[in-house]
């Protein structure tokens, strides 16, 4: 008898085939033999999708994995972890068969052909040699879960920016209305805009900073006039 599971692809697990870097967010699945370590038995994994609103299909594919030796989604994979695959096609069912060996656990994922595509599906396992064989679902992927909601499981969610206590800054408070500095600037801004005398030559322009005054040991300029 066949043990059935019921899966979806959503926009969050609908990671594509291997050629696309996000596939580990496709739907995984963790087989696990009951025969003895080194025993083998024969397996078929069966994979059918619903069909689209419009009668379409997508193409969908599933593959199995050697797991790293804990019932956990595979994040990466090596040419040495792939013991069998199906090819994609836009089908309603793909199935694969494949000898595997006891005292080993494995994980199969199941995928569209391109990342994104959403649908329904159900995946089976069947054994005529290993009746006991487990295939269960493994938890989705923390992207696809933080995908879910903008802040994510376990975050903390932003905060308004908080202003500092000496704000406004010194430099703004230097130029705010009314002050003397923001007084004379205009002042300076007007008078550099003024022309005087008949040649017309332009007035230099002020410029807003602190008046320097002589030191008092400097002794006075002499009244040429009184000479």
């Amino acid at each position: 008898m066949a043990l059935v599971l019921r899966g979806e692809w959503t926009a969050e697990t609908s990671g594509g085939c291997p050629k696309y870097a996000t596939w580990p967010k496709n739907p995984q699945f963790a087989l696990r033999p009951s025969t003895s370590p080194g025993a083998a038995a024969s397996y078929t994994l069966t994979l059918k999708q619903e069909q689209q609103g419009d009668g379409s299909l997508h193409p969908i594919g599933l593959w199995v994995m050697r797991s790293d030796g804990t019932a956990q989604r595979k994040e990466s994979m090596t040419k040495a972890d792939m013991i069998g695959k199906t090819k994609f096609k836009a089908t309603e069912q793909q199935q694969l068969s494949l000898s595997l060996e006891g005292g080993a656990l494995y994980v199969v994922c199941a995928s569209t052909f391109d990342a994104g595509l959403t649908a329904n599906f159900n995946i089976a396992l069947e054994s005529s040699e290993d009746a006991a064989a487990t295939l269960t679902a493994l938890p989705a992927s923390p992207d696809a879960r933080s995908a879910e909601s903008p802040v994510g499981r376990g975050a903390t969610p932003p905060t308004a920016p908080q202003l500092s206590a000496d704000y406004p800054p010194a430099s703004a408070a230097a130029t705010a209305p009314g002050s003397g500095s923001a007084r004379q600037t205009r002042a300076c801004a007007r008078s550099g805009r003024r022309r005087w005398g008949a040649a017309g030559r332009r007035r230099r322009r002020c410029v807003a900073a602190p008046r320097t005054t002589w030191p008092a040991s400097r002794p006075p300029r002499p009244d040429r006039r009184s000479a």
